[in-house]
């Protein structure tokens, strides 16, 4: 099988790397970023039982991408968000499967009814090449939507669902005035932090302006034993997963929330 690793040379792309590099039944995978020697130090650090490959890729370049893509068997895309339609398109179109651990189509760019007309059309395109593809595929967005998924299949009726998504560090290393590290895109953080979205409590739906998302009325404290109490703020659109979920209907509150260190907030 080969596999082509998109963004090998960013934080999330050089463990799924390594990751891949200690893997069974995987001797060809192109690791491809725009800065590819960053790549090959990378790999100097640790030997790899498994055949790889290093290309150089600008995804803003079509062809380029196009191209390498052309090689692939499976793709695995850690791109910065704003490439990740268009290499689903590029997939469907070279019947490629795909993993993205992002959001295909930004959330907050286009309205709710928008975005989900775009990904119908495409999940039909995809439909009929025979092809796969897994979005938001990370820990949030993914692993949480998994275990959301799960926890209301299990249950005969859905009233509430709260969830919450952290991947701060540990109190000793929080040494700096943000309490936190950024183990991925500051691109991505940056946009994470300036984005409008809705929650739903006690029948009321709450919506929030991309500069609301930290005001008192939308942040909270939360106990989580044994690191005490953190502090939360909301995540995006909560309701369209509702929908996803097929709960919608009878739920009286639902939301998706971030947990920080105490002090982050106010920065």
């Amino acid at each position: 099988m080969s596999i082509v690793l998109l963004g090998a040379g960013g934080f999330q792309g050089k463990a799924a790397l390594y990751d891949l590099s200690q893997s069974s039944g995987m001797p060809d995978i192109i690791a491809a970023d725009i800065h590819p020697k960053v790549v090959e130090m990378y790999i100097k650090e640790w030997s790899t039982p498994n055949q790889i490959r290093i290309a150089s890729v600008d995804a803003d370049d079509e062809h380029n991408l196009s191209a390498l893509l052309d090689q692939a068997e499976f793709i695995i895309n850690l791109l910065p968000s704003k490439y990740a339609f268009a290499v689903a398109d590029l997939a469907v179109a070279r019947k490629v499967n795909l993993v993205d651990s992002g959001y295909l189509v930004d959330p907050g760019t286009l309205s709710e009814p928008t975005t989900k007309a775009i990904l119908e059309e495409l999940n039909e395109r995809a439909k009929k090449a025979g092809v796969t593809i897994l979005r938001e595929c990370g820990m949030d967005p993914g692993i949480d939507l998994l275990m959301c998924g799960e926890a209301v299949r299990e249950l005969d009726e859905v009233q509430e669902l709260i969830s919450y998504g952290s991947g701060f560090p540990e109190a000793e290393t929080s040494n700096n005035p943000l309490r936190y590290k950024i183990s991925w895109t500051f691109e991505g953080v940056l946009k994470a932090y300036k984005r409008a979205g809705r929650y739903m409590k006690n029948g009321k739906i709450i919506e929030f302006s991309d500069t609301e998302m930290f005001s008192p009325s939308h942040t909270f404290t939360v106990n989580l034993p044994p690191f005490g109490d953190l502090e939360a703020y909301p995540n995006g659109d909560a309701l369209a997963y509702a929908d996803e979920l097929g709960i919608r209907e009878k739920v009286d509150s639902i939301g998706r929330f971030v947990l920080r260190w105490p002090g982050h907030l106010s920065f």
